[in-house]
């Protein structure tokens, strides 16, 4: 019965995911369209920060909602209204100190000051949003997950082609931040009044030091996972220029369809695991993470061949040049998702900080490798360095945690080999096919 609820959420959770996102992927062209290559690569400069400040922004205290639903399974929804009040407070703070050095931040930052307030906004937002996805995700309630996943995507996707199409016609970068801004703001908001009537704070010093002193050591894991992800976009804008920027933002677009699929499975297997884990069910663990690799490496093996077609529809032919960075970009997402596995278990033993080692070094070796390559070699070098960067953090991800109980048993070390050779075997085919077409 448990392993029906958990297929049957997955699958809310993928086909919820995807209907947000194809709300999202449907307008990329509309947006590619309405701005130029440069608007489009400072916007994809903002969005990159947005991943990389939201988890300080609620200083990550969603992860610890697994353990929070064990530790004060009597106070779980006092426990969700704490941490909702800990991100307003901090949202305040963080107003209150950015108004002053405003201009001084906006320019460090490369964004017109109006956009670094949407960022506080957007990051602010997103921290509730994870929240309300972390709680949803440990009932299997896809239900409420997608439509909050709905909401903002399909409001920030019509209220930017307003304000495009409107007061912003000319200035594309700032009206889709103010959009993104606009609508998170409001869900957020609202998520907040919900969770308060449902259970007003309480035991608020007592709870929160615990879910923060839980949080806080996987908050630098986090933003170099981000940094990982997103630093590309900075830096092309920053050692290029904001055209190639706006270019590997499209490619980037096209990889968030696997990205998609790695999210909802997380939101499955994380709890999952728990309950299995715990039950010690390791036959039918193994089994699930065979599925998942299995699956995962044929998404983006067929991802991997129609990626040329699905750059031409998403952005023509002033985008073209993306599909010199798709290949090892694909690539790279697919050693990211392995990551899940070790960090899963990290987290089930409340060894957040065995996640930074991981992390941290494979987002240092990426931004050096940025720095050095893009100079040299174009944009393109970076979605080369994301994959080299990737396969680093799934190799130290397993490593960290090859003492923990039972993990022997769990990893099946030929399946994830036998995973891993198919998707860079397929991405050799689809260099092949890709030169010889006419």
């Amino acid at each position: 019965m448990k392993q029906t609820k958990a297929l049957r959420a997955g699958m809310g959770y993928t086909i919820g995911n995807y209907l947000a996102r194809g709300i999202a992927f449907a307008a990329v062209p509309v947006f590619a369209r309405l701005m130029s290559p440069e608007e489009f690569g400072l916007y994809g400069a903002f969005s990159s920060y947005e991943s990389i400040f939201y988890m300080a922004a609620g200083l990550a205290v969603h992860l610890s909602y697994k353990n929070a639903k064990i530790r004060y399974a009597t106070a779980y929804d006092a426990y969700i209204s704490d941490s909702i009040l800990l991100i307003l407070l901090l949202f305040a703070a963080g107003a209150f100190v950015l108004v002053p050095v405003r201009a001084r931040t906006a320019a460090l930052l490369g964004l017109p000051v109006p956009g670094l307030f949407c960022l506080l906004v957007y990051c602010s937002g997103a921290a509730v949003l994870s929240c309300w996805y972390a709680r949803a995700s440990l009932s299997y309630d896809y239900r409420k997950y997608t439509a909050a996943s709905l909401i903002y995507s399909a409001g920030s996707a019509a209220l930017g082609i307003l304000f495009l199409l409107g007061p912003f016609r000319g200035n594309g970068a700032v009206g889709r931040m103010a959009a993104t801004a606009l609508v998170i703001g409001a869900e957020s908001l609202y998520i907040a009044v919900y969770l308060f009537r449902r259970a007003r704070p309480a035991r608020f010093r007592e709870m929160m030091h615990w879910g923060i002193r839980f949080s806080v050591p996987a908050i630098p894991a986090g933003i170099s996972q981000t940094i990982l992800a997103e630093s590309d976009k900075i830096m092309i804008l920053l050692l290029a220029d904001a055209a190639d920027a706006g270019v590997y933002t499209l490619a980037f677009q096209v990889c968030l369809i696997g990205n998609i699929a790695v999210q909802s499975l997380e939101y499955v297997w994380s709890p999952w695991f728990y309950e299995r884990y715990r039950a010690r069910e390791f036959p039918l663990l193994r089994r699930g993470m065979r599925l998942c690799l299995l699956g995962m490496s044929a998404l983006y093996t067929v991802l991997i061949l129609a990626s040329p077609l699905l750059i031409r529809i998403m952005g023509g032919r002033a985008f073209g040049n993306a599909e010199k960075c798709i290949l090892p970009m694909l690539c790279g997402g697919y050693f990211a998702f392995l990551g899940i596995f070790p960090v899963t278990a990290a987290h089930y033993h409340e060894k957040t900080g065995r996640t930074i080692l991981p992390s941290m070094s494979s987002a240092c070796l990426n931004l050096a490798l940025n720095a050095f390559c893009i100079p040299r070699f174009g944009f393109a070098a970076a979605g080369w360095t994301t994959l080299v960067s990737y396969f680093a953090y799934a190799v130290l991800s397993f490593w960290m945690v090859r003492d923990l109980p039972d993990l022997k048993e769990l990893f099946e070390k030929k399946w994830i080999l036998l995973s891993c050779a198919i998707v860079p075997a397929a991405a050799v085919c689809g260099n092949i096919i890709w030169n010889i077409r006419p």
